[in-house]
């Protein structure tokens, strides 16, 4: 703080708590407060006024450039003030991001403590294709939308009337159709599709026994002139003639439809 030895009434900074004073009697924490009190206070002006008309011209010059030099400091002070203020809410965000980014990385996706531990209680594959049941619509829409499509929806079907921790199967990794399966209470990868096939021939079987049901409940399809001998046709076309156990590509399609459907959601679960 200025203090010009030829007047006492200048300005002052003292140690007590209240650092900044004014020559009126006027103490204050911050000297930005002081800065505006001066504009205003009577006291200060008269004191100023003179001073400077007892101030030869060097001295004047010196005291406006110690009144500049403080200014400046002022100034500085308070723009360094602003731009703390200002990075304050950054850093937060940055250290909130730098949290989140950690807690992210952190967090990664336990295959063995998903099946295992989250889904524990899931159904056997055996005790699984038990429940499923053909339907009527399912069996018509053999013949309407085509085997594979008629086989996978059956599958999904009953998969999906599960919870996710439920089901008997989930896929690893769809780009390589990687599933596990569980059966005789243990889960296991079924590297060589071996337990998908079964399961799917298994449901196929169960849908080519449910033609004499369809029958009984549909007399008219014995009747080349209706609609509904129309439709038997197509199923039953379908059914003997569009895929054996043993046609891989009609066999794999039928596993990619069911295996895109029980894909693990890793993010929900890591």
């Amino acid at each position: 703080m200025i203090k010009n030895d030829k007047n006492d009434n200048e300005l002052v900074a003292d140690g007590s708590s209240n650092q900044f004073s004014c020559v009126c009697g006027k103490f204050y924490t911050q000297k930005s407060n002081l800065c505006r009190h001066k504009k205003k206070c009577n006291k200060v002006q008269n004191d100023v006024e003179e001073m400077v008309e007892q101030m030869s011209d060097k001295e004047l010059i010196m005291y406006l450039l110690k009144e500049n030099k403080e200014f400046k400091e002022l100034i500085l002070d308070q723009s360094n003030k602003m731009m703390e203020l200002a990075s304050k809410p950054t850093s937060i965000i940055n250290n909130n991001n730098s949290n989140n980014n950690s807690n992210n990385n952190n967090k990664q996706f336990n295959l063995q403590v998903f099946l295992n531990e989250k889904c524990k209680n899931a159904m056997n594959m055996s005790d699984f294709l038990d429940t499923i049941k053909i339907e009527d619509e399912d069996f018509e829409n053999i013949g309407k939308l085509g085997y594979i499509q008629g086989i996978s929806n059956i599958f999904i079907k009953g998969l999906k009337d599960l919870d996710e921790t439920v089901r008997p199967m989930h896929c690893n990794d769809i780009k390589r159709e990687t599933l596990y399966i569980k059966d005789n209470d243990v889960w296991d990868k079924d590297d060589n599709k071996h337990k998908i096939r079964n399961a799917i021939a298994l449901i196929a079987h169960k849908n080519f026994k449910y033609i004499p049901v369809w029958q009984e409940a549909n007399p008219s399809s014995f009747d080349v002139t209706t609609k509904k001998n129309d439709l038997y046709m197509k199923i039953a076309n379908q059914v003997t003639t569009a895929i054996t156990p043993d046609d891989d590509n009609g066999i794999n399609k039928i596993i990619r439809n069911v295996a895109n459907k029980v894909i693990i959601d890793k993010e929900n679960y890591a």
